[in-house]
């Protein structure tokens, strides 16, 4: 989203601070979600019903406290305003909205956010708050005509990520960056660990991000974990987040690098996600991570599909007969934030694609190449396009490799 003037800019001093009053409990719902440092720009959007503060509430960042949300101000649902903050620092600073003095009490945060150099603010009174995570998770100063934005999961600093330029409405497929891809054939694994938070993953080479979706709408980024929970195989510390939020009719995708083996050989994906979001309870299309294999476009596409009810192995584009089946049943919200242990597999003499998620029994289904397709060159994708196609998940620790089809899948893992 990008700062406009269809909101109005109010610039507000300290001096005008009233007497301290009760503080309404929908001020807890206020979020920065946009800050462009460059002309001192703060947008909050207000996440619960419309109101109006009962009092004024401070900004404070690098320990000046100038500017304020006043009572006089009228946050429509779901409505965003427009701050300018005197003194906002171009290059590094803290942000905090509070709700009242004393500013060193961790009570009185509501929310902070933190970029550029990571030893600023106020860390440990803001982690007593819960309210930031620790100054190692700081946010990247933005580049020049790029701003910062926050898309709604959480409020600490790796919640946050760079916005670029919009789309408007086309296809942009985004350069390739300067991070080195592990990915390899006939066996590799792409980690993610080398990536600074809030990283945008178009600084990894060869994992390129199509967005069809005004800005904002569909981001891949770094993330880390700000409970201390970790994955099954417990030694990652930090993973990605995809998030689509646009149910509109948009292609976006987010997909590796080819992988062009010798010869045709059966193989596997292994991979973990992690859904933050329910997937949409009915739609036209639902978020899916598939094995996409080289046609003209990589139209041969089997995987899996998210939706409300459980997770679903499905065969789609001209890999062989529309088909689904049901490997796990999901029930949410028990079910956001668990780690799934995925393996999808392709076996050519058997003319199958199957699935196993945790311990979960071996479901296939029959594929058919397009005749025209080359099944030595393969990609993993997200795919969020169609109607409807909407959620938020954690991926980590991509990989292939060549398997063995006499021996895999016998317990429901690999041996």
């Amino acid at each position: 989203m990008a700062l406009n003037n269809k909101f109005v800019t109010y610039t507000l001093i300290l001096s005008a601070i009233a007497a301290v009053c009760p503080v309404a409990a929908q001020v807890e719902n206020l979020r920065i979600s946009e800050v462009d440092p460059a002309t001192r720009e703060v947008e909050v959007l207000n996440l619960g019903p419309a109101f109006s503060p009962a009092t004024s509430h401070p900004f404070c960042h690098r320990f000046s406290y100038g500017n304020l949300i006043t009572s006089n101000i009228n946050f429509e649902q779901n409505g965003r305003e427009i701050f300018n903050l005197i003194g906002l620092n171009v290059e590094s600073s803290d942000l905090w909205i509070y709700t009242e003095r004393p500013f060193n009490n961790a009570d009185n945060i509501v929310q902070g956010l933190q970029y550029g150099r990571g030893d600023l603010g106020r860390a440990e009174i803001a982690s007593m708050a819960n309210k930031w995570s620790g100054i190692e998770s700081y946010t990247p100063t933005p580049p020049m005509g790029m701003t910062l934005s926050w898309d709604g999961f959480g409020s600490s600093a790796f919640d946050w990520y760079v916005d670029e330029t919009p789309s408007l409405g086309s296809a942009d497929t985004s350069p390739f960056g300067t991070v080195p891809s592990s990915m390899a054939f006939p066996a590799g694994q792409q980690d993610f660990e080398s990536l600074l938070l809030g990283d945008p993953i178009t600084v990894i080479e060869n994992w390129p991000v199509v967005d069809s979706s005004p800005a904002g709408a569909f981001t891949v980024r770094a993330v880390s974990d700000v409970l201390g929970d970790t994955i099954p195989r417990g030694t990652s510390t930090q993973w990605l987040r995809i998030h689509d939020g646009d149910a509109g009719d948009v292609e976006n995708r987010f997909y590796g690098p080819t992988i062009n083996a010798a010869v045709e050989s059966n193989y596997s994906w292994r991979f973990f996600v992690a859904p933050e979001q329910a997937p949409p309870a009915s739609g036209d299309n639902f978020p899916r991570y598939t094995i996409q294999h080289a046609t003209t476009g990589f139209a041969n596409a089997w995987g899996i599909e998210y939706r409300n009810d459980g997770i679903y192995l499905v065969v789609v584009g001209v890999g062989g007969v529309p088909a689904e089946a049901l490997i796990t049943t999901s029930t949410y919200p028990d079910d956001l934030g668990v780690w799934q242990d995925i393996t999808l597999s392709v076996d050519f003499e058997a003319a199958t694609v199957s699935a196993v998620i945790d311990d979960v029994p071996q479901v296939s289904l029959p594929i058919a190449l397009d005749v025209s397709a080359d099944s030595t060159a393969f990609r993993f994708c997200y795919r969020g396009e169609g109607v409807g196609n909407v959620g938020t998940f954690l991926l980590d620790d991509v990989s292939v490799a060549v398997i063995d089809t006499e021996s895999v899948f016998s317990d429901g893992f690999e041996e």
